[in-house]
């Protein structure tokens, strides 16, 4: 292999600004040293500075630690010497080389190959110059010792416009990009970036995840949608699997490692006040039972219609695992209140401090709040909002709208959500899928970001997973893929498992190539817009390569063909 076909390698191999950053990472190199404006570009410039440094060897070595698979080809480029041992990495810490070898461990918590180390990002209250704090508090690679004092733009008209246009559902795709920047900037800036720019990169190479858990203390900075904080080369960080982004109320939790339930109890409650907007609630129902209906008897639910507060008392009794309200949520004397019927059906306001009350010590895991404001709060106590007033009351995680939900959209919300958490997904991925449903099931490019997951268990997990529901669900979707599996999601987590699952079974260079192309594969799925033709080049790599591995790999290509039937037909 000559200069130039390793030049095309490295611009294949390392072909997105975030897989060529990881590269420069592993060889402790700064982005910006390398001034090429594309990727082959960069590659020439980079093959260039290691050449004049007479550092060859250690870039082979860097390529060859993030693709193995590549590690023949790299031993018969011209600059290679013989006795450089390019299957060995460098340890940072200690100088010494280890054996190149990434452990993923399929566990319990995500049965998808993937382990999670969680990047908490505070951000305090404001000082007197007008200021935040915004610090690291726990990563991969520590903490910070003293935070970045910030100024949040909460007075700039352009910043406030763009968060105006998405609340009010006017905005356009590239207005949640260009607010995501500016977001981004906000939460990340110096040395906060650098730390996770290390931690997610060290996790990548792992085969973990990164978990961004946000502590927001001021009350005035909690009601911006931070779920769309945007960087050209994560793109949106809460629609990527890798780094699921969740608000997090710092609490002592006692995980009670709970089984997954047998039967699951869902306790959907709802209420619809003549003095209020009418809601689409009929249509809500009938997909919360079609979409539980898989599960047979391993599922109990109880509907309530035209709940008050008394009946909601009595249903408790009831010891449902998740509570699903639907209706609205306002803003009531600086309270976050949900809007129940009284018995002549007109509004009755149930307030944060009754709903802690109430709901207080009943066993409740998971509360899903269909209703607008939800997830908002009044300016001076952000603990009064509803969803934050549940996790303070013992409830590991709440999921709440930061603003009004399109019927359409909640209703694929549902669909997708129950899904996952009848699997025991951890919460936060559970609602990854379901954004990416979103994101990719719809026009409107943004809607995606209005769920806010509020979460007191620090891992997401609120059972364990059930391989019996798994088998159940798999079961659906080879028995009626169109029904069961007429999402993206849904398809995508099942043929994620199942690559999961060859582990330990086929070659590991094989496992390599399939755990690559599957990668590509995702990329392409989350692009905007979909290039179809590349998606269908990439997933027939990915089926050629599986059906060459042949045995259990062969199962994967079935899952892999609806897929990419059902992006073909999307519009």
């Amino acid at each position: 292999m000559d200069r130039r076909e390793l030049v095309r390698l490295i611009a294949r191999d390392f072909a997105t600004e975030e897989d060529f950053a990881e590269l420069l990472f592993e060889i402790d190199l700064e982005l910006g040293q390398i001034p090429g404006r594309n990727i082959p570009g960069k590659a020439r410039e980079l093959l260039t500075y290691m050449e004049r440094r007479g550092k060859v060897d250690e870039l082979l070595a860097a390529i060859a630690a993030l693709r193995p698979h590549l590690q023949v080809q790299l031993e018969t480029y011209d600059g290679w010497r013989p006795g450089i041992d390019i299957g060995l990495k460098k340890d940072r810490g200690t100088g010494d080389s280890q054996q190149n070898k990434v452990e993923t461990t399929v566990t319990p918590e995500t049965k998808s190959g993937m382990l999670f180390e969680n990047f908490d990002l505070r951000v305090g209250m404001k000082r007197a110059d007008g200021r935040y704090p915004v610090e690291v508090t726990n990563s991969p690679n520590g903490e910070m010792s003293q935070p970045i004092w910030q100024e949040f733009p909460l007075d700039d008209y352009d910043f406030t416009d763009l968060v105006s246009y998405l609340k009010d559902l006017a905005g356009q795709a590239n207005d949640a990009v260009e607010l995501g920047k500016k977001m981004k900037a906000l939460l990340f800036p110096g040395e906060v970036w650098n730390m996770f720019f290390a931690s997610r990169s060290g996790m990548k190479q792992a085969g973990k995840g990164l978990r961004i858990r946000l502590r927001i203390d001021a009350p005035e900075l909690s009601t911006l949608p931070w779920e769309y904080c945007y960087d050209d080369s994560f793109r949106f960080f809460a629609l990527q699997r890798e780094t699921p982004m969740v608000r997090y109320v710092a609490q002592n939790f006692a995980a009670d490692n709970l089984s997954a339930p047998n039967p699951m109890k869902v306790l959907l409650a709802i209420a619809a006040p003549k003095d209020q907007a009418g809601l689409n609630v009929d249509e809500e129902v009938k997909r919360v039972e079609e979409n539980l209906a898989w599960l047979g008897n391993r599922v109990q639910l109880k509907v309530e219609r035209h709940i008050t507060a008394e009946k909601l008392h009595g249903a408790l009794g009831w010891r449902p695992h998740i509570f699903h309200f639907i209706g609205h949520g306002v803003i009531e004397g600086g309270k976050g209140a949900l809007a129940f019927e009284n018995i002549f059906g007109q509004t009755q306001l149930v307030d944060a401090d009754q709903l802690m009350t109430l709901m207080g010590n009943t066993g409740v895991k998971v509360v899903i709040l269909n209703a607008c404001k939800t997830a908002a709060h009044d300016a001076r106590d952000a603990i009064m909002g509803v969803a934050p007033a549940l996790v303070r009351a013992e409830i590991p995680a709440v999921i709440a709208m930061q603003f009004n939900v399109p019927d359409k959209t909640a209703l694929g919300f549902t669909r997708d959500l129950y899904r996952f958490l009848a699997m025991g997904r951890p919460l936060d991925l559970a609602v990854t899928e379901m954004r990416i449903g979103a994101y990719i099931g719809s026009s409107d490019k943004y809607f995606w970001g209005i769920p806010a997951v509020f979460m007191r268990a620090p891992d997401g997990v609120i059972w364990q997973p059930d391989p019996e529901v798994e088998k159940l669900f798999e079961a659906a979707v080879a028995a009626s893929p169109q029904s069961v599996g007429d999402n993206l999601p849904g398809l995508m987590t099942a043929i994620s498992n199942d690559i999961a699952a060859l582990e330990g079974q086929i070659d590991e260079r094989d496992m390599r190539y399939i755990r690559r192309g599957w990668e590509d594969a995702q990329t392409e799925l989350n692009a905007e817009p979909v290039d179809k033709e590349e998606l269908q080049k990439v997933m027939t790599r990915l089926a050629d390569d599986l059906n060459t591995t042949g045995g259990s790999a062969k199962a994967v290509i079935p899952k892999l063909e609806s897929l990419l039937k059902i992006v073909l037909q999307m519009g």
